[in-house]
């Protein structure tokens, strides 16, 4: 059976996946390659791709630790550029 004709890709990982990797190689600084370069995510969409709670990324940019965000009235938005470029300084063991 398809999926619906309606239906749009998920730029996140299907619930009960691991973010920080899977067979097929794709680890937590990748992105699924859905996501279209230079778009912008959600709070709840970062949540999500980094696999911890909302209240993190909100207690994150409090302290100025965690990728830059964008405030577009009264949201912010997080570019998938700006994540993956916040991960990589995050690297452990290099």
């Amino acid at each position: 059976m398809s999926a619906p004709a309606h239906a749009s890709p998920n730029p996140l990982p299907a619930k009960g996946l691991a973010v920080g990797g899977s067979s097929k190689g794709q680890g937590i600084g990748d992105q699924p390659s859905s996501v279209a370069r230079n778009s912008l995510w959600t709070t709840s969409e970062l949540a999500a791709y980094l696999g911890v709670p909302v209240a993190t990324i909100y207690k994150r940019r409090q302290t100025n630790y965690g990728p830059p965000g964008y405030r577009i009235g009264k949201y912010v938005r997080f570019k998938s550029d700006d994540v993956t470029a916040w991960l990589a300084t995050r690297r452990e063991g290099d």
